[in-house]
């Protein structure tokens, strides 16, 4: 099976397990939602979910077999700029900036409610109206960014195993222009409202990978092999290499703190010391590969809207070669630092398993999953990140992340919310409980 189709099965079962996870909580939020005495969460959660079933079943039941089959289907010229798969991309759209907004109203809610205690804004009747004109709002947009803005209709593309703009030379992307506002009010309250992290790697995405991308401009510099433009590359090598050697002490940190309680090496001085060396070893790596390696210039590039290594014909890319022994070491480090905690943690509760109460091992088994899903998370984003420079198939990250996005909210109910967890299970009981009174009857 070639790459491209085993990518579009991936995508299909994928998006297919994310319509499932989202089903299955469907009922159980619904029920919560009519709920007086719930949390109005639940309200917006039904609102979202829906949008979410309907935004994975066209992934999975039409992108998906796009690319499998390399044609655009239901479409007569085999054209995916009219016809069915336009309006289908419209459906899309709509599914998507619906998604948008009430991910605003989530966060606002949560803002009300925590920081605020002000229940009443966010009431049930108000959260429907909400979300009728913010239905509204998302038919609207869509349609006149498809069918009347002068550029870029959004459509599927099985050539990019993804969602993409039909660019026309010449003509601003009026589309990815208009999606700004709504774009950056909902990073912003999410930023306000929640957190923030890396605040050094995301400032260079915000205000100069995002700009070049609005303006298709290097901004500084007309060409990004040169000037301020390979800097800014070279800033972020150096941020790159400072967050991969760190993820190294964070983990031999955590491996020798917990498996063999020694907490003198990794002292505040030391730290401070450690830092140091890290921060002039990738400078020092950061210039030798950005200025001084014949390959390759780590670049930001509007044209694929991401970062990459400018690549030359015949010439070894030597920078990235130069980054498999610390990408390897960072990757094994962690591997077996990880590991070796949750096989401590695990032996430790074999060792007092018949003193522990019920609670108690409970929340060891929660504490053993939460290293494992630091591990995963820790090693996996940073993976994906650096797999995304080296390949064309890699863009189709861009439809496995919106999966991820349509599917997380189900993942989480499903992982730690106790009401739908236990809702689910008195459900799974009762159709148990009536099978057996039905083969009962038939036996008698």
């Amino acid at each position: 099976m070639l790459l491209k189709q085993f990518l579009g099965l991936l995508l299909f079962l994928t998006s297919f397990i994310g319509i499932i996870l989202n089903i299955v909580i469907f009922h159980p939020i619904y029920q919560l939602s009519r709920n007086p005495n719930q949390s109005s969460i639940y309200t917006i959660s039904f609102f979202i979910i829906a949008s979410d079933i309907l935004q994975l079943s066209i992934t999975s039941f039409y992108l998906a077999p796009c690319i499998i089959f390399e044609k655009y289907f239901l479409s007569e010229s085999n054209d995916n700029s009219e016809g069915f798969p336009v309006f289908l991309s419209t459906f899309y759209m709509i599914c998507w900036y619906f998604g948008n907004i009430s991910q605003i109203s989530m966060v606002l809610n949560r803002f009300c409610v925590i920081c605020c205690q002000n229940y009443t804004i966010f009431s049930r009747r108000n959260i429907c109206i909400f979300s009728g004109i913010t239905l509204v709002i998302a038919i609207s947009k869509a349609v006149f960014l498809q069918f009347f803005s002068p550029c870029c209709r959004l459509v599927f593309d099985h050539i990019y195993l993804s969602y993409g703009y039909v660019i026309i030379e010449g003509i601003p992307n009026y589309t990815d222009i208009t999606g700004l506002p709504l774009d950056i009010m909902t990073t912003s309250l999410a930023f306000i409202c929640y957190t923030s992290v890396n605040i050094a790697n995301l400032s260079l995405a915000s205000f100069y990978l995002a700009p070049c991308i609005i303006l298709e401009s290097y901004l500084i510099g007309d060409w990004n092999e040169e000037g301020v433009p390979k800097f800014m590359g070279f800033l972020a090598l150096l941020i790159w290499y400072i967050i991969n050697i760190t993820q190294i002490v964070m983990a031999t940190n955590r491996y020798i703190v917990i498996c063999y309680r020694n907490h003198k090496i990794f002292t505040h001085r030391n730290i401070y010391i450690l830092f140091l060396i890290t921060f002039i070893f990738s400078s020092a790596k950061a210039y030798i590969v950005q200025y001084l390696l014949p390959c390759c210039v780590f670049v930001f590039d509007y044209k694929i809207m991401s970062f990459n290594y400018a690549r030359r014909p015949d010439i070894p890319n030597y920078s990235d070669l130069s980054d498999l022994p610390l990408n390897f070491s960072s990757t094994i480090t962690a591997f077996f630092c990880y590991i070796s905690i949750i096989y401590k943690i695990h032996r430790s509760n074999k060792a007092v398993i018949h003193i522990m109460s019920s609670t108690s091992l409970k929340m060891r088994k929660n504490r053993e999953f939460t290293y494992a899903m630091q591990f995963t998370t820790i090693q996996g984003a940073r993976r994906v990140r650096r797999e995304t420079t080296r390949n064309l198939e890699w863009y189709t990250l861009v439809a496995f992340c919106v999966i991820i996005n349509s599917a997380a909210n189900a993942f989480i109910y499903l992982i730690y919310n106790r009401e739908i967890i236990e809702m689910l299970k008195h459900r799974r009981g009762s159709l148990t409980y009536g099978s057996s009174m039905e083969r009962n009857s038939n036996n008698f």
